[in-house]
């Protein structure tokens, strides 16, 4: 929860919990497994009640994409360094105007562009024109 809520490193936790690096990104997986398990009770779907952009007419939130650094087997470490040479994960998010976690997409390796996951996502037909149906990758 801790590298979840602040953005701390695993080297970070471990030295503050005293536990292998590991240990630590094993607890991170089971974690992270564990909220996208719970995305049902806290995710909402957009009604026809929910606000739209004041400006621009029809546009129901914003997409943003973000790197969380990851610890993968040596052999996998080449997929998942992205641009910046670390290893991470790329998470995309859809957030509505009013502040609700639309959609979100985890577990993609660092190396993989912000527009590789949203094309997925469309081709999936996970986001259809953003408009977002009750997936959670």
């Amino acid at each position: 929860m801790r590298i979840i809520a602040f953005g701390c490193g695993d080297r970070e936790c471990a030295e503050i919990f005293q536990h292998f690096l590991e240990t630590i990104s094993r607890y991170f997986n089971s974690t992270l497994r564990a909220i996208t398990s719970l995305a049902s009770e806290f995710l909402q779907l957009p009604t026809s009640s929910t606000p739209f952009c004041p400006k621009k007419k029809n546009i129901l939130g914003a997409i943003d994409g973000t790197h969380i650094p990851a610890i993968v087997p040596l052999k996998e470490q080449p997929a998942y360094c992205n641009q910046k040479g670390t290893v991470s994960h790329n998470v995309m998010t859809v957030v509505g105007f009013d502040r609700i976690f639309q959609f979100v997409a985890v577990g993609w390796e660092g190396s993989a562009s912000d527009m590789c996951v949203l094309r997925w996502s469309m081709d999936h037909e996970i986001l259809l024109c953003l408009q977002v149906k009750k997936y959670l990758i």
